[in-house]
Parts: C-alpha cells; sequence; structure tokens
C-alpha cells in the first residue's frame, strides 16, 4: 500500500504503565476492538491522508520529530491499521457495504449499549432508574400532584448513564405524570460525520423494555419533503448511542402508553445553512399537520467536553471547569431567550463546545418551538475519576 489513507476515527489519550499512548477507535462500530499505539506513531498516522507515500511519510516524520523512521516500520503501522480496518481500502468498503446491506433489511435497530452502559435486563435496568428518579417521585408525591402538565420539549444529556444519570433524571422527572403524548420527536447528537445535516430512520428502536416503534409514514413524508434523500445515511444510526439512551428513559416514563418517535441524528451544521433551513422548515410543517399538542420533542445534546480524553494539553482544573461553566451558561441563557442567530454565531467561534457536537441538535429545536422561554432545570460538570475528562450537561425544558 504506496499511498494509505486514514478512515474518520476516534483518537483517545490513554494512561497506561508504559505513559500516556493514544486509542485509535471506530465510531462506525466497523472494527472491533480499538489500536493502542504511541504518540509519536500517532502523529505518522495522521498523515495517511491517501496522497502521501511512503517516502512522504519517512519525510514528515523526521522533519517533525527530527529522527528518522524506517521505511519498515511505517510499513507496519500500516498492516496493523489495515488489519484492524482503520484504513480506507476496498477490503474495508466492502465489509462496510456488507453491514450496511444487512443492517438495511432490518426493521429494527439493536441496542449496542446494553450490558455495557446500562443492564441488558428490563428488571434490574428498571430499578437502577427508578432509584435515579426516587428523588423527584418523592417531590411529586409530596405535593400531592395527580397529573402535571406535559413540556414541548426537554434538552437531556447525551452522555452515559453512568456520568449523566442525574441530569438525565431531572429532564425526565418532567415528563412524570403527563399525558403520554402520540409522537415524540428525537433529535440526537451524531458523533459521527454526517452527509447531510440530518439523518432520520424508519427503524424501531429495541430496548430492554421491548420495542419503541417508528412513526414510518411520519418519516416517509419527512424524507420526501426533504432535501435529497436523508435515509442513505441510516447506517449512522447502529453505531451512534445518543438516541439509544432517550429511548431508554421514554419507555421507562411511558412505561403501559403506545407512542411512536421520529430518530433523527444531527451532524455538524453545513456550510450551506439553506440544506438545513429546508429541512427543518418541512419537520416543522409536518408537527403543524400531525398537532403541536400530540407531539414532544427530544433533544439528546451534551454542551462542553474537556481534557486529556478531548485532546486539552492542561489538565483539568477548578479554574478551567469554572470557565466553561460561565461559557456553557451565557450560551443557555441565549436559548433560554430564543435568539437562535445569537446563539449560532456565538457558538462557530467556540472549539471546544464543536467537540461535543451537542448544540446542533440545540439549535435544531430553537427553530421548532413555538414558545422558546425555556427552564433551566439543572447544570452539572461531570468529571471522571482520573480528571482526565469533564463533560458538561443540563436538563433544560420548553413549555
Amino acid at each position: 500500500m504506496q499511498r494509505p489513507k486514514l478512515r474518520k476515527i476516534l483518537a483517545y489519550p490513554v494512561a497506561t504503565r508504559q505513559g500516556t499512548m493514544v486509542s485509535l477507535e471506530d465510531p462506525l462500530r466497523i472494527a472491533d476492538r480499538p489500536v493502542l499505539m504511541a504518540p509519536s506513531v500517532h502523529f505518522l498516522v495522521n498523515k495517511m491522508d491517501g496522497r502521501r507515500t511512503l517516502s512522504d511519510l519517512q519525510d514528515v516524520f523526521e522533519s517533525h520529530f527530527g529522527q528518522p523512521i524506517p521505511q519498515e516500520k511505517v510499513k507496519e503501522v500500516i498492516r496493523t491499521l489495515d488489519a484492524a480496518l482503520f484504513l480506507e481500502t476496498e477490503r474495508f468498503l466492502e465489509i462496510f457495504r456488507r453491514r450496511t446491506k444487512i443492517y438495511g433489511r432490518l426493521i429494527e435497530r439493536p441496542p449496542i449499549c446494553a450490558g455495557q452502559y446500562y443492564e441488558a435486563e428490563s428488571g434490574p435496568l428498571n430499578q437502577r432508574l427508578e432509584s435515579l428518579f426516587s428523588e423527584h417521585v418523592e417531590k411529586i408525591e409530596q405535593a400531592g400532584i395527580k397529573e402535571q402538565e406535559r413540556p414541548g420539549a426537554i434538552i437531556a444529556p447525551s452522555t452515559d448513564f453512568l456520568m449523566g444519570g442525574e441530569v438525565y433524571a431531572s429532564a425526565y422527572a418532567k415528563l412524570l405524570r403527563t399525558p403520554c403524548p402520540e409522537l415524540v420527536i428525537m433529535l440526537g447528537t451524531c458523533h459521527t460525520t454526517l452527509k447531510a445535516p440530518f439523518a432520520p430512520t424508519r427503524k424501531d428502536y429495541l430496548t430492554p423494555f421491548g420495542r419503541l416503534p417508528t412513526h414510518r409514514d411520519f418519516v416517509e413524508a419527512l424524507n420526501a419533503k426533504a432535501w435529497g434523500n436523508l435515509l442513505d445515511e441510516e447506517m449512522s444510526h447502529l453505531a451512534e448511542p445518543s438516541l439509544e439512551f432517550q429511548s431508554i428513559f421514554l419507555s421507562h416514563v411511558y412505561p403501559e402508553d403506545r407512542f411512536k418517535v421520529v430518530p433523527i441524528l444531527c451532524g455538524n451544521s453545513p456550510d450551506n445553512p439553506d440544506e438545513e433551513g429546508a429541512f427543518l422548515r418541512v419537520l416543522s410543517d409536518l408537527m403543524d399537520q400531525f398537532g403541536r399538542g400530540r407531539v414532544l420533542i427530544v433533544v439528546s445534546a451534551d454542551l462542553a467536553r474537556a481534557g486529556v480524553r478531548y485532546g486539552d494539553e492542561a489538565p483539568l482544573s477548578p479554574d478551567l471547569l469554572d470557565d466553561i461553566e460561565s461559557q456553557d451558561r451565557s450560551l443557555l441563557r441565549r436559548v433560554l431567550a430564543g435568539e437562535g442567530a445569537e446563539l449560532r454565531l456565538d457558538l462557530q467561534k467556540d472549539k471546544r463546545r464543536k467537540k461535543a457536537r451537542g448544540w446542533t441538535p440545540v439549535q435544531a429545536l430553537m427553530s421548532l418551538v413555538n414558545n422558546p422561554e425555556g427552564e433551566l432545570i439543572r447544570y452539572e460538570a461531570c468529571v471522571d475519576d482520573d480528571r482526565n475528562q469533564a463533560v458538561t450537561l443540563a436538563a433544560v425544558s420548553f413549555p
């Protein structure tokens, strides 16, 4: 392979006994395991753009590090990446096409995080969720509330339950003892690259509680009237867990009710805003036709990501976390005030928020809610025990 090309993959620093290494992971989950490598090798791998030859790669390595790298070592790295399916090769493309075809035949999206980020069995999972909701249920019972008005929209995290469980519960507590919606529009963060700004799916979402049915007629109408064939990217739902987490909470809050969902993943805002605007106008019109009072919008979004895991050189510190919170709250004030244009301008200058990717579905929400005056229920910065990463989250509701 004379001009290797690296696929779009994720890279995270990992602390090991040998020092800091870099873990390469496949966001599409085609590769079944990560590849661990030294930072210097990762530098070389990042230069594999399909244009550089082996000699070019040797030159760029020596120019950066001041020491040569044998061509056999470069070939060894390429063989490792190729075996792991991290290179864009005909072998990878054939496997991707085959899996896409198999997934295309399914009518249901399987739960990819069950048994890893939450319990795979309904009983233990229900116990976990009841524990998360216990404080909120107690407050409702103490207040003697038999039924409360359902909000028109909520924002919940997109990270896993282990990190964001309390914030999830704060958001979904707004739905406790509310009338069940007939339709839930789920706008989720997509952490991989989409060709279009939005990717809906016709597939039902499977959960340990059962099947969450998709409103296929609504999705087909959305695809028919929007820009291009958005269903070409249904495969993106298989690898992305953000809406899977929402499906778990929705199934728990409305366990006996029959409602349907419209799962939509949101990518980065496009260079051409007309495409984004056209999709959101079609979605808004279809919601009007269905009846706004029968619809709930759920947004799955993290606000910011920081720490060594996300490419920051400086360790997490109280001052850094305070600065991130200040910026998050400033952006949230834009959201709560319905200042969509101003929010977009602020986000264009903010590299840290682009890492989280959660603001794209939030911006979409602002185009869809009739009453943009929201309520910030909870804000939290979740930091792991090793202080290698922090994710900031919010629970928000709109009337």
